[in-house]
């Protein structure tokens, strides 16, 4: 078998003690691999493994490529590629970074994979694993002590793969993305979208087990929290928590689950385009449960204010629940189980109180409460 080895590494610093605290390690079989390692700081760790064939008569491994560029102190990139065309690349500018990238394993091949980590502060962590076959993960951070988990994985050999991305701007961050099936797709924002607002002590979840699932969560502010599950095809989730005012508010919670087909959820606890009289209250601290079991169910809550709180639970094929709440302290819950319900409540005001349950097909309920201590309840059935 013929082995191509081309390893480059660089080690600079600003004085030659410095530079001899720096330490690489690379190591490839296979064909036309490259890597290049260059660091500029002291007591920097750059290991870099990339594996050719994993079993006999395999060609897999073939064009993988590396590249590690570390500016600063105390920074570790591991890098571990089996398998076809994969390419991991990891920038860190700061002291005390972390990533970690592994593309295929021992076991089969690893085809067209591609992960990306930037890390620009310091203390970040950045954990990107990816099985076979073309898969895409990116991870872009921006302040200190962030952290993003991807870990991704396909189906038998040669088949479509999942796209990951994770984008955080500010300080103490975390987002956790684990996908399994075919074509998934998860997108996670921290401090960017639709501003370029710091984001602080957020999280974000999203875990999806299907094929052709979507979610997507934005963030700002602080301590929000963001949890998306998703088991089955083609289902979309996408939350949306980035109230920017002048003072930094924040600590809402937002939770969807999803199993089945098809089904779309949607929760907005951020930007208040209502305008006056809606925006005149101070954000923060809301609570939304989404969720779904069955078939094209479709679910959207917006909050704007205070200590709201919004249930959506569906059950069946077919039905729409729609929550808006502005104010404060309002609760509104909906419980769908049949086909092709329809369920609408706005809230517009204070201490308002509002539950709608439809058991059977074709319901249709609307409730609106502007004031203050309103209490509504709708039953239907057939």
């Amino acid at each position: 078998m013929k082995k191509v080895i081309l390893s480059v590494a660089f080690m600079l610093a600003t004085g030659v003690a410095f530079a001899q605290e720096n330490s690489a390690t690379v190591s490839q079989e296979g064909t036309s691999n490259g890597s290049s390692v260059v660091q500029v700081g002291r007591e920097n760790t750059a290991t870099v493994n990339q594996q050719g064939n994993v079993a006999p008569g395999v060609a897999s491994g073939l064009e993988n490529s590396s590249i590690v560029d570390q500016l600063g102190d105390e920074n570790m990139a591991d890098v571990d590629q089996r398998g076809d065309f994969n390419i991991s690349d990891v920038n860190q500018d700061g002291d005390n970074n972390e990533a970690t990238v592994s593309q295929g394993n021992g076991g089969g091949q690893a085809e067209n994979n591609k992960a990306y980590a930037t890390q620009l502060g310091d203390g970040n962590k950045s954990t990107q694993t990816q099985r076979f076959d073309n898969n895409t993960g990116t991870v872009t951070q921006t302040g200190d002590d962030n952290v993003a988990t991807q870990f991704q994985t396909s189906g038998p050999d040669g088949s479509a793969g999942n796209t990951a991305t994770a984008t955080q701007h500010g300080d103490g961050n975390e987002v956790d993305q684990r996908q399994e099936g075919h074509s998934n797709t998860a997108l996670a924002t921290q401090g960017i979208n639709p501003s370029s607002f710091q984001a602080l002590n957020n999280y974000a979840l999203q875990d999806q087990d299907g094929d052709s699932n979507n979610a997507m969560i934005s963030q700002s502010n602080q301590d929000n929290e963001a949890y998306q599950y998703q088991i089955g095809d083609s289902n979309s989730a996408t939350v949306w928590q980035d109230e920017v005012q002048p003072t930094i508010n924040g600590g809402d919670l937002a939770v969807q689950y999803q199993e089945g087909d098809s089904n779309a959820a949607t929760i907005d606890q951020g930007e208040n385009y209502l305008g006056a009289p809606y925006n005149a209250y101070p954000h923060g601290d809301n609570e939304s449960y989404q969720v779904q079991l069955g078939d094209d169910n479709i679910a959207y809550s917006k909050q704007s204010g205070t200590s709201n709180i919004s249930g959506q639970l569906q059950m069946g094929e077919g039905n729409n629940a729609n929550h808006v709440q502005v104010g404060n302290s309002n609760v509104a819950a909906t419980y769908q189980n049949g086909e092709d319900n329809t369920s609408s409540i706005d809230q517009l005001g204070l201490g308002n109180g509002a539950l709608t349950i439809q058991m059977g097909d074709g319901h249709m309920s609307t409730v609106t409460q502007v004031g203050n201590t309103n209490v509504s309840f709708v039953s239907q059935s057939n």
